[in-house]
């Protein structure tokens, strides 16, 4: 008889997922940042804009990858650990984040803005 997996804990996922997704979204959005001559302060503005919003991309591509599949193979996705609506909740308070962390950076951060909004309100 195959071993059933043990559920993944909120935790967990989060701690995986911050260091999957979320910081390859952070390290690109700080390799901009650099090249552009952020000074630390703005660097670390983008950092958490970046991981913010590395996080909620993660969140919504399991909200539109929600399979039977995942289901009955037990897989450890935010819909499966929280719920759906649990799930869209906190993409959106991860966009508020990104949105806030950038804010002090004004005008020329609104594609980041841009990109951030449509990173959780995308539909496929």
């Amino acid at each position: 008889m195959a071993k059933q997996k043990e559920p993944c804990s909120a935790a967990e996922l989060d701690f995986i997922h911050r260091r999957k997704t979320a910081a390859l979204i952070r390290a690109a959005a700080r390799i901009g940042a650099l090249a552009a001559g952020a000074g630390k302060r703005d660097l670390e503005r983008i950092s958490r804009y970046g991981e913010a919003i590395g996080l909620a991309f993660q969140i919504v591509d399991d909200l539109l990858d929600e399979k039977e599949s995942d289901r009955k193979n037990q897989s450890a996705t935010y819909v499966s650990v929280h719920g759906r609506e649990a799930a869209r909740t906190r993409a959106a308070e991860l966009c508020d984040q990104a949105l806030a962390a950038i804010e002090p950076l004004g005008r020329p951060a609104e594609p980041l803005a841009g990109l951030a909004r449509y990173i959780v309100d995308r539909k496929t």
